[in-house]
């Protein structure tokens, strides 16, 4: 047998949305995935490109801050990061939830990442206080 992968998740609620911390250890190398996965959405924007949403996709952002939403409602996702296109599912695998747009923010092992989900309507345009 090979080395024993660690992964740690905390998820800390803030006033306006969630704080995901996700950390990986144990294993050099190996391309990792965070998968995020959204209903009701109708397009995912940021500062290169603005993408309309059918609910089928399946997007690897590479790094800044990313809105997905739709003409009510908008969440703001990131820091993101794409170290890799390495998205398929293998051995152990959840399988894709049928009618959503999955956000994928994939890196090498070991890493250390926070993710920021927050609703933009609230207060200070969901980054806590840093600019996308």
């Amino acid at each position: 047998m090979g080395p024993d992968m660690q992964v740690d998740v905390w998820v800390k609620e803030t006033e306006d949305g969630l704080d995901v911390r996700v950390k990986t250890s144990g294993v050099e190398g190996a391309p990792w995935r965070i998968e995020l996965a959204f209903t009701g959405v109708e397009f995912l924007t940021n500062e290169y490109v603005h993408l309309p949403l059918t609910g089928s996709e399946a997007v690897v952002v590479k790094q800044g801050y990313t809105e997905l939403g739709n003409e009510r409602d908008t969440l703001i996702v990131g820091p993101c990061f794409g170290g890799h296109r390495f998205i398929q599912g293998k051995e152990d695998s959840e399988a894709k939830i049928p009618g959503a747009a999955t956000v994928y923010l994939t890196d090498y092992t070991p890493f250390d990442h926070e993710i920021r989900i927050r609703d933009k309507m609230a207060g200070n345009g969901g980054t806590g206080g840093e600019k996308p």
